[in-house]
């Protein structure tokens, strides 16, 4: 069928609307396009999940921490990480029992 024929046969349907058995044709062209496409799209995104399964699965041997070298610990390093975990750790523990500085616009 050509798309003249095809455009002329919805432009006969359209204009003929009252007449239900016409409309037959125009549903089942419409429902066999949107089945089509629900069906491509759920294929694609079927298939585009499971590449990226296999490709992180295949990726999962690539970097290992056990087969790069052994880091040395840094006492001094580890003992200031520490001290400043700590002092965050206090100022956010006076800022919890503090009370707020900030008048109330209210009153």
């Amino acid at each position: 069928m050509n798309q003249g024929d095809l455009f002329m046969r919805a432009a006969k349907t359209y204009q003929s609307s009252e007449e239900p058995e016409r409309l037959q044709a125009t549903a089942g062209s419409y429902w066999r396009a949107m089945l089509t496409v629900a069906v491509a799209v759920s294929v694609a995104a079927t298939a585009g999940g499971a590449y990226m399964l296999v490709m992180t699965f295949l990726n999962l041997t690539v970097n290992r921490s056990e087969d790069g070298p052994v880091q040395t610990l840094d006492r001094a390093e580890l003992a200031r990480a520490v001290a400043g975990i700590s002092s965050r750790e206090a100022h956010f523990n006076d800022l919890k029992v503090g009370t707020s500085t900030i008048a109330d616009p209210s009153m």
